[in-house]
């Protein structure tokens, strides 16, 4: 084979393979902003204050975009992993993990303790 013709099969290749890694590269990033994005809803979907529902001695709880929240009179940090919500208060040597789950169109918060069972409801304020 000329050399020539072995050098245009060498760079077409080089170049075949280049084009597969920028596409992989983009793909990955497209499916990275999805998650993103879809993690940023389901955070959004917290924020206001929620009072709670059927116990109206049971204090209400604020979220705040910056990861602060107000948790029925005690400060504390909130984040969501793994479809969890987490409870880390400020003063307090105890953390809450819940499983949590919206209704009625975001406005109604189920959350159920994961070491009690206890399940709260909370509506959006």
């Amino acid at each position: 084979m000329p050399y020539q013709a072995q050098y245009n099969m060498k760079k077409q290749f080089l170049l075949f393979g280049i084009s597969i890694f920028v596409i992989f590269i983009l793909f990955c990033g497209c499916l990275s902003e999805n998650n993103n994005s879809d993690s940023s809803n389901e955070l959004k979907k917290f924020l206001g204050t929620w009072k709670h529902g059927t116990s109206p001695n049971i204090r209400p709880i604020t979220f705040s975009s910056n990861g602060n929240c107000n948790f029925q009179g005690e400060e504390a940090k909130w984040e969501i992993e793994n479809s969890k919500l987490f409870i880390n208060f400020l003063n307090l040597e105890n953390n809450l993990i819940f499983d949590y789950e919206f209704q009625d169109n975001n406005q109604i918060l189920f959350l159920s303790n994961n070491q009690t069972g206890q399940v709260y409801d909370y509506i959006k304020q």
